[in-house]
């Protein structure tokens, strides 16, 4: 099963622990889940990767930013939009993905921009000896 155009996302680097499951779990508290698979072998082993598909494009969006980069067992999740979405979403077939932010955005804090003008001037200079 999968969600609507920019809901289902690709994860790689998954451990070969999890199973659909756990997969589930780290990702549920992002927005409602349809389905939630690990991909295996014909020898029922994980291949490293599957799909989880949200109900919302917001929830996965939500999810890129939250998992992405997330360590789990010495690796680190790779999550994205899922090749067809992706490409339905920007109406072109090759568009790179944005660079990822280290450690799921954790650490991407976002700075106001600086108002419109000339910079401000800097501070005087204090205590050079120099008499005006």
């Amino acid at each position: 099963n999968s969600g609507p155009v920019g809901a289902n996302l690709f994860i790689y680097h998954i451990p070969v622990s999890w199973d659909d499951n756990i997969l589930k779990q780290h990702f549920e508290h992002f927005g409602k889940i349809i389905s939630a698979r690990v991909q295996t072998d014909n020898d029922g082993r994980s291949r490293g990767f599957g799909f989880v598909s949200f109900d919302t494009p917001a929830a996965a969006q939500a999810a890129i930013a939250g998992m992405h980069g997330f360590p789990v067992e010495g690796k680190h999740l790779k999550v994205q939009l899922k090749k067809g979405d992706e490409q339905q979403l920007t109406g072109t077939t090759a568009v790179p993905a944005p660079p990822a932010p280290l450690l799921g955005g954790l650490l991407d804090i976002k700075q106001p921009p600086p108002p419109p003008g000339p910079p401000p001037p800097p501070p005087p200079a204090m205590g050079c000896g120099m008499m005006p």
